[in-house]
C-alpha cells in the first residue's frame, strides 16, 4: 500500500483505502462525511494500478455509500460513535423488504430506507449511559431495573438500548 500511496497527486485527500486482491490495485477513496453521516458517501477516488499507472475519478452523480462503518475502525475509534454505529446496521439489518442488491447507492438508500430507518429512531431508544444519567442510576441499578422487566430494552451488538415512556419514567 506505502507504494501505491507515493503515486498519489500532491495532496490527494482519501478516507478509505480498498485493495482489489484479484488485481492487486489500490482504490483510495475520499468520503468526506465519513465521521459525520451514518453512511458515508464516496467521493473522488484513485485507483492505483500494479503497474502504477493512476487513474483519477470523480465523485459519481449517485455516489456508492458505506454501511457498517465501524467495521473500518478500532473499537477505539474517537471519529464518530462506534456503538451507535453497529445499533444503526443492526437496526437497517432487521428491516424487512430491503432490496440488499440497491442499497450501495445513495439514491435507493435515501428514498427507501431512511426514512423507514428514522420511524424506528422516533421511537427514542437510548443508550444506557443516556438512561443512566437521566435517572441518577448506577449500572448495576440500571440493570436490575431491565433484569426486573421494569424498562424495555432490546439488545444491539454488545449494546443495550432503552426506550423511556411515561410508565417507566416514573420507576
Amino acid at each position: 500500500m506505502i507504494e501505491a500511496r507515493v503515486l498519489l497527486p500532491r495532496g490527494f485527500e482519501y478516507t478509505v483505502v480498498k485493495h482489489n486482491e484479484t488485481n492487486g490495485n489500490y482504490s483510495f477513496i475520499h468520503c468526506p462525511d465519513f465521521d459525520i453521516s451514518p453512511e458515508p458517501a464516496t467521493g473522488n477516488y484513485a485507483v492505483v494500478k500494479t503497474d502504477g499507472i493512476v487513474q483519477l475519478r470523480p465523485t459519481l452523480a449517485d455516489p456508492f455509500i458505506y454501511h457498517h462503518k465501524w467495521l473500518f475502525v478500532d473499537d477505539a475509534y474517537q471519529g464518530f460513535d462506534v456503538e451507535e454505529s453497529m445499533a444503526r446496521s443492526s437496526e437497517w439489518m432487521a428491516l424487512p423488504d430491503v432490496d440488499k442488491s440497491l442499497i450501495g447507492r445513495a439514491s435507493y438508500w435515501n428514498k427507501e430506507v431512511v426514512p423507514r430507518l428514522n420511524q424506528i429512531t422516533a421511537e427514542s431508544w437510548l443508550r444506557s449511559e443516556e438512561v443512566r444519567k437521566r435517572f441518577g442510576w448506577t449500572t448495576c441499578e440500571l440493570a436490575h431495573q431491565r433484569d426486573a422487566g421494569n424498562i424495555p430494552f432490546k439488545k444491539v451488538g454488545n449494546a443495550f438500548l432503552y426506550r423511556i415512556d411515561d410508565e417507566n419514567a416514573s420507576k
